[in-house]
């Protein structure tokens, strides 16, 4: 049996999308959080993907589930190069309570994470302990 022409014309534009899906897969998944975080402030907004960079002020793992909690703050600068406040945030990490062996009080992280409300605070949510780089101070 040889198909119609409106059935190989259906089948093959069946065929193009699985095609661009596919392509449009491995292009995003090769993409990097970081290319669409937005500047944490403290103006951002729940739920927005933000990505943030500062010291750590304080680390703890909770008591249950295995998860990390960070302080961490950042000196904000003027457009004149002038000290302005400190932006302070609290970083949740999901599943990584083991890395608070490598995280110390002091050392810089860059983070990438989404805003959400926790008890009435307002902190950053990581994913993934993949998620967060951590830059060990030198200790002066």
């Amino acid at each position: 049996m040889i198909p119609e022409k409106e059935e190989r014309l259906a089948l093959l534009l069946m065929c193009a999308v699985l095609i661009a899906i596919a392509g449009a897969h491995f292009v995003l998944s090769a993409a990097d959080k970081h290319d669409f975080a937005s500047q944490y402030t403290n103006t951002s907004q729940e739920g927005e993907l933000v990505r943030y960079n500062g010291t750590v002020l304080s680390v703890s793992a909770t008591k249950t589930g295995g998860h990390l909690i960070m302080d961490a703050g950042r000196v904000e600068i003027s457009p004149k190069d002038k000290p302005v406040g400190v932006t302070e945030v609290v970083i949740f990490v999901s599943g990584g309570a083991a890395l608070k062996a490598d995280i110390d009080k002091g050392d810089n992280v860059s983070v990438v994470g989404t805003v959400s409300i926790y008890n009435g605070r307002r902190e950053i949510s990581v994913d993934k302990p993949a998620d967060i780089a951590v830059f060990k101070s030198s200790g002066d």
